[in-house]
């Protein structure tokens, strides 16, 4: 769906089909996160997303391996299934942990709200800049993350590669 290059797990088809969940936390009110899911609905539909569920879990306490419980993780993978969901969009931020483990446990890709915002731009950046722009985004946004000289070697080399022949040179010129 993005423009620029990225891996082809990475990445988010237009037309896929999705369900999409929100983790009510600690004061939560039932209206605030039907309120976000619509407007999660409403983002994964402006790039073409078949959003076909969206439901909210009650999250008593953040769980650091999933964010969700074992029982809504099950539920969730369940609700995916039933809808024939590739695609689940958490509308909560996840770690790259959580982010891989509701992947194994659901069988779907998983992208968080910042994921689906960048997909948001990826699509509609129009000039180099603003693809660059976003791609780079998108490498500090992925796991390993950033430090001085480029990306944190976590056994990407594509990422690596990325950042020593295109990403630097270019960085500079644009000030990033």
């Amino acid at each position: 769906m993005a423009i620029f290059n990225r891996d082809s797990e990475d990445e988010v088809a237009r037309g896929a089909r999705a369900v999409v969940v929100h983790a009510e936390t600690h004061g939560g009110d039932r209206r605030d996160s039907d309120a976000r899911l619509e407007e999660a609905r409403g983002l994964a539909l402006a790039i073409g997303i078949d959003v076909r569920a969206a439901q909210a879990f009650r999250v008593r306490d953040r769980k650091p391996a999933t964010l969700f419980g074992s029982g809504q993780v099950d539920q969730i993978a369940t609700l995916a299934r039933q809808e024939e969901a590739d695609l689940i969009i958490v509308d909560n931020s996840l770690s790259p942990v959580q982010q891989s483990n509701l992947e194994k446990a659901c069988e779907a890709k998983v992208i968080d709200r910042t994921g689906l915002i960048l997909e948001i731009f990826g699509e509609r950046a129009a000039t180099n800049e603003g693809r660059l722009q976003v791609e780079l985004a998108h490498l500090d946004y992925q796991p390993g993350g950033w430090c001085a000289v480029g990306p944190i070697w976590n056994g990407n080399a594509a990422a690596s590669a990325f950042w020593a022949v295109r990403a630097k040179p270019r960085s500079r010129r644009i000030g990033a």
